[in-house]
């Protein structure tokens, strides 16, 4: 049976357009919903134009460290998404190979924690 589901997301902007608050929202059953977040990435690829639209948005909130974090989970994700997606398994270690160096790096400036993990 066919189905649709809905994800809604509100920024809240101060004054100079900077988001404040970040909060999305679903219909989805069985998933957290009104949850504030400190950084929405989307990535949306057109049918026609084959060009990717991008929308990354994030709090005054949100710490270095965090973007590290968010970042290398997000990468982390990509890796799996692709290697799932795809098959590739020699561009996915590739993939990986960077996600690793790029955790070390991050790693080596302060510790990345598993509560972001998707």
């Amino acid at each position: 049976m066919e189905r649709k589901a809905q994800i809604n997301i509100e920024v809240q902007l101060n004054e100079d357009q900077i988001p404040q608050n970040i909060i999305w929202q679903t219909n989805d059953q069985g998933v957290a919903t009104g949850r504030e977040v400190k950084a929405v990435l989307i990535s949306l690829f057109d049918k026609e134009s084959r060009d990717t639209f991008k929308l990354d948005l994030w709090t005054n909130e949100m710490q270095i460290q965090e973007m590290d974090e968010d970042m290398y989970h997000s990468v982390s994700a990509m890796a799996e998404i692709y290697k799932k997606a795809t098959g590739n398994e020699m561009l996915y270690r590739d993939f990986s190979d960077f996600v690793q160096h790029f955790g070390k790096q991050i790693q080596s400036q302060s510790p990345i924690t598993d509560s972001g993990k998707n």
